[in-house]
Order: C-alpha cells, then structure tokens, then sequence
C-alpha cells in the first residue's frame, strides 16, 4: 500500500523564508485588504533582496521589471534586464497565467505560492518555492508585485517522474488569505478546483 505522507501533496509555504516574508507583507498591509507602496519599510525587506524580483503593472500585458535581486540575477541569467517587459520574456502559457493569478490576488487581497520545476541545462532541474505579493500604488502610480524565488534543492532526472522537463514545470500552486489573524490556504493545482481556465492548468 502506498505511504499516503509520500503521496500527498499539500499546496502552501514550505519554506522558513517564504513564511517570514509572508509575516512581513501582513505587517505591512495592517488591517487593509492590501497594502500600499508607501506602507513598506525597507529594513524589513532587506535580509529578502537577494531572491526578490519587483514588478509594476503598467497594463494587463505590461509586467515592467523594476528590481532582480542578486541571486535571482545568478543563477537565471546575466542579461541586465532593468524596465524590460517581462511578457516579452514569457510563452503565452504563462503570460496568460500569471495575468490570471496577479488578478486574482489583486480582487480579494491574496499572496499567492507556486512550486516548479525549472530546468537547468546539464544539470536536471530545482525546484523552486515563488511567492507574489501584491501592492496597492495610492500615489497614482503604477500597482506594483514583488515576488520571490527560492532555489529548494536541484532535483535528479527522474525524480519527479521522466526527464528533467525543457520547460518549467508547475508542481502545485495555491492562494494564501492572510486575512482575521490566520492564514488559510487555498489550492489552485487542480482543474476541478481552479480558478483558472482548464487549458491554463498546465504549462505548454
């Protein structure tokens, strides 16, 4: 019979980091459904930099990088890309999804959680942990999410099942309610549960 520990997937945070910045964004959101640019303190976002990537919302198919923290930068590239539009960047896939997720975040006031497979050429795959934290922009600016990405441990061909994937892989991702002092979370991997369409449940 098989382990149902080993089978059963639970979508959230896994990560002490993730669950530490997940404290500080409900610091600084307070008793809002969001919180607002101006509500951040740098200080506590400072031990996060390294594995943070900022983006303005200019428009539904304008995602504007603003920030790559040092890590980030590493280990996917060594292109400065400073104000480019990271749709550009993208497949149509995951334009489509993230456009999804960053909506849905933006309605009800959620942080969302992912895990992928990202594939590292000569070497297999990580597996990431990545986070979006929305922000609400009350000077008349642009709204503005900062996300991070955590590099959780490189993943063996096989591992998760076949060849290490030649594009990254969704694992599970969810909806986290930081709202009323408790955080519930809310799975959005599966299809019949999804608030995505269902030819968005998976990356092409």
């Amino acid at each position: 019979m098989p382990s149902l520990k080993k089978d059963l997937r639970v979508a959230g945070p896994e990560r002490e980091e993730t669950r530490q910045l997940l404290k500080v964004w409900r610091g600084f959101r307070g008793a809002k459904r969001l919180p607002d640019l101006e509500d951040i303190r740098p200080d506590e976002l400072s031990r996060f930099a390294p594995n943070i990537f900022v983006l303005d919302i200019e428009s539904n198919d304008r995602y504007i990088l603003k920030e790559i923290g040092s890590l980030y930068q590493k280990r996917l590239t060594s292109l400065n890309l400073i104000g480019q539009n990271f749709f550009d960047l993208a497949r149509p896939a995951f334009r489509e999804r993230l456009q999804a997720r960053v909506r849905v975040a933006f309605n009800f006031g959620f942080a969302t959680c992912r895990h992928t497979l990202l594939p590292v050429e000569h070497h297999g795959s990580w597996r990431t942990e990545n986070i979006i934290l929305p922000f609400e922009n009350s000077t008349g600016g642009f709204r503005r999410i900062f996300a991070a990405i955590y590099f959780t441990e490189m993943a063996a061909s096989g591992e998760h099942g076949g060849a290490p994937p030649e594009n990254t892989q969704i694992l599970d991702e969810c909806f986290i309610d930081l709202s009323d002092g408790y955080a519930a979370v809310i799975d959005a991997s599966e299809p019949a549960y999804s608030v995505f369409p269902s030819g968005l449940t998976q990356e092409r």
